[in-house]
């Protein structure tokens, strides 16, 4: 069983590679890199051209490229994610994968579950299925197939309906004149998303090689609906994958230190390191599997 090592860039860093080769070259034998708008010779470097917002669609674009790996399970992760220095392609399946397991995902709940996003948010949900311009349909399963697969997982409420009770405007963004948009917005339309959407935190997740050509399709069609990454990769694997092979955080021993709730651990990490990547591996707390974000382009 073997790993390869993708890492996805949101955007043009081209001096971060050399940094994440120093800090994963020892742990995978084949590290690629998927980087928007890459001009550079680097054979391990994908150029791709979407928005960060649909980061699926570089996946989909960087499958002709990515096909071509020989390992058994790929790992995406982003740039700016940094997984725990011990792990590496040899004891990841014990780590992560479980043994056994093809898929590795943060979380997957019911869109309708969410209770944090802006409204807005919901509203390009809904807007992605109108079929403007996108002829999906026939790309991606039927709403039946797509329900039995939501139930499968255990995911029993997908159907988003009720804005009021489910949508609350938090929270608010900085520009006056956007909130102004998405209250209006949000009076003004109705939701009515019958789809069955997932949402899960996003920036990491392994698939198994043999499922590449699907899920990648499903990534490609969802960019091109501009269905927002963290809907569109959670229910991509929903739809690809079985239940007992998909293995998530609460399947895991391991903790993961996001900034948006462990802001000063990863502050602390960083400051402990002199923010030098070589200094990673002895300052890396214990029972963490990732942190992020970690901006490396503020490290040595």
């Amino acid at each position: 069983m073997s790993v390869t090592l993708v890492i996805i860039f949101n955007h043009k860093y081209d001096l971060n590679i050399p940094l994440l080769k120093e800090i994963y070259g020892n742990r995978f034998e084949k590290v690629y890199f998927i980087v928007p708008f890459y001009e550079g010779k680097d054979e391990d470097v994908i150029s791709v051209y979407e928005s960060s917002y649909f980061f699926q669609g570089y996946v989909a674009q960087a499958y002709r490229e990515l096909k071509k790996i020989k390992s058994d399970h790929i790992l995406f992760i982003g740039d700016d994610l940094i997984i725990d220095p011990a792990i590496d392609q040899n004891n990841i399946y014990e780590k992560v994968l479980k043994g056994k397991k093809d898929f590795y995902i943060s979380n997957m709940e019911g869109l309708s579950d969410n209770h944090i996003w802006t409204i807005d948010r919901f509203i390009n949900a809904r807007d992605a299925f109108l079929e403007d311009g996108v002829a999906y349909k026939k790309e991606i399963p039927t709403f039946e197939d797509a329900y039995q697969k939501a139930v499968d997982f255990g995911i029993k409420d997908f159907i988003v309906k009720d804005r009021n009770r489910r949508f609350p405007l938090y929270p608010w963004k900085g520009n006056i004149k956007t909130n102004i948009r998405i209250i209006e917005r949000s009076l003004r339309e109705s939701f009515n998303i019958e789809y069955p959407l997932v949402y899960g935190y996003s920036d990491i997740f392994i698939v198994p090689r043999n499922k590449l050509e699907t899920i990648s399709k499903y990534f490609g069609v969802f960019s091109a609906m501009k269905l927002f990454v963290e809907i569109a990769i959670p229910t991509a694997i929903m739809l690809t994958a079985d239940p007992d092979k998909v293995v998530m955080d609460k399947d895991l021993d391991y903790k993961n230190a996001l900034a948006w709730s462990n802001f000063e651990m990863i502050t602390s990490f960083s400051e402990r390191c002199d923010y030098n990547i070589v200094k990673m591996p002895d300052n890396w707390p214990d029972g963490y599997l990732y942190m992020h974000p970690i901006k490396l382009s503020g490290w040595k």
